[in-house]
């Protein structure tokens, strides 16, 4: 009798863990409880919400059927192309662009860096991207707003000429408005003479 009542106890035991179980790997502190993936064309919805990416796509990453080379959409493989922008060591890194006196031209040194901005564009026709440009102080303002357009559209064209496409891209001025630097000196003209390079959602 006592063996019955054990064995029916034991088989009760089992029974309540593996209903429990459910087969998951997924632990609370993961993060990726109540999380669904889907396959490209409905690519890592539940992703885009928590990179403030909106339904449609329009910023961000993770979108447009993009897939990570598993055939699962989502920010798994195209975050990993967007490592370079936090990485010293990356062309990507360099996110400012800086001007000589009253010029608009681009030099040398900054080519490889916009390249690589280029080609991460390119190949994320998904990803906005914004364009700011910024002057020293000298001028007058209305000038300066100008000269901060011309530098922001000038790398814009460079970009374009080189897969970018229009709609990515989006130019603003503020002229001497935000300088990063704040003393009236060369030094801090120099730094202050620039565009700044920003990602839309990163």
């Amino acid at each position: 009798m006592k063996i019955v009542v054990r064995a029916a106890a034991l088989s009760a035991a089992l029974l309540l863990v593996s209903a429990c179980g459910g087969g998951s790997n997924v632990k609370d502190g993961d993060g990726a409880a109540g999380t669904s993936l889907t396959t490209a064309g409905g690519a890592g919805s539940a992703a885009n919400g928590a990179n403030g990416v909106n339904g449609n796509g329009e910023f961000g990453y993770g979108t447009n059927g993009i897939t990570d080379g598993t055939g699962i959409g989502g920010q798994g493989g195209i975050e990993s192309q967007f490592t370079g922008l936090n990485d010293p060591t990356s062309p990507l890194y360099t996110r400012v662009i800086y001007f000589d006196y009253n010029a608009t031209g681009i030099g040398v040194e900054y080519e490889n860096a916009l390249l690589a901005h280029a080609q991460l564009l390119a190949d994320n026709p998904g990803v906005r991207f914004r364009l700011e440009g910024h002057t020293d102080e000298r001028g007058s303002r209305e000038y300066n707003i100008g000269l901060g357009n011309r530098r922001a559209t000038a790398v814009g064209q460079f970009l374009q000429a080189r897969g970018v496409t229009p709609q990515q891209i989006e130019t603003v001025s503020y002229g001497e408005e935000k300088p990063a630097r704040l003393e009236h000196n060369d030094a801090a003209w120099k730094l202050n003479r620039r565009v700044e390079l920003v990602y839309v959602g990163y």
